[in-house]
């Protein structure tokens, strides 16, 4: 009797310990996902986020949203070890997965540097748990952007304290793309520093140009005006 109270304890304490170790190795869902979660504050600008996504290769481009939601196709993302993703010049599709947690009391934007990606898909989720999608890239006119940069701008609309899922697909031959995200206060900043630096390197090269034409019906000199194509053709 004695001996089966023991084996019985035994059985007891080896169960709870069980639990216990069960317990411990539960974690939130997002920890096991391969990206890491992005935390925007009110004490941060801008982040380069390459090595925060996880991303998905469609040699094909034949995966779809909603197969890359299902659980089978998002058990294969692989976590980018890169801080700009880099998959070289190879015409190819890719699935990029980032989650943001907002909680900061700004509005933010994702940029894609690279102005020569043919399309690009932004998907983000709505309130009632769908997803809305924007669609930008060389392919598409200028005018359709909301954003008029040389390079691509997405809002990225999260709630203050709340967490989000976003997809991007980008499809292209150059695939290098980095990816940043920014506060809207420093983009507008960024792109203010940036117009007056372009209005002073063109306003400089139409200065050589209007100088060396000058020269040329002065002097006569053709050497200048190989120089004045030479400086349309690399300096603009």
């Amino acid at each position: 009797m004695l001996r089966l109270l023991s084996l019985n304890a035994l059985l007891f304490i080896f169960s709870f310990d069980a639990i216990s170790i069960s317990a411990q190795n539960r974690v939130d869902p997002f920890s096991q996902s391969p990206e890491q979660i992005i935390v925007l504050t009110d004490e941060t600008e801008e982040l380069l986020i390459g090595k925060s996504i996880s991303y998905l290769a469609d040699e094909r481009n034949e995966i779809t949203f909603e197969e890359v939601r299902d659980t089978l196709h998002n058990s294969l993302f692989r976590k980018c070890e890169q801080a700009i993703p880099n998959f070289g010049n190879v015409q190819l599709t890719t699935w990029n997965k980032f989650v943001v947690v907002n909680n900061s009391t700004m509005q933010w934007l994702l940029l894609v540097g690279n102005y020569s990606l043919d399309s690009l898909s932004l998907y983000y989720p709505n309130s009632d748990g769908s997803y809305g999608v924007i669609e930008s890239g060389r392919r598409f006119p200028l005018s359709t952007r909301q954003y008029k940069t040389s390079f691509f701008a997405f809002d990225l609309n999260v709630a203050k304290g709340d967490t989000a899922v976003f997809y991007l697909k980008v499809s292209s031959f150059f695939m290098q793309y980095p990816l940043t995200v920014m506060s809207k206060e420093k983009f507008v900043e960024s792109n203010h520093y940036g117009d007056m630096f372009g209005g002073f390197y063109y306003g400089f090269m139409l200065l050589i140009i209007v100088y060396n034409l000058f020269l040329y019906f002065s002097i006569r000199d053709v050497s200048h005006i190989y120089y004045v194509i030479y400086v349309v053709f690399i300096g603009l």
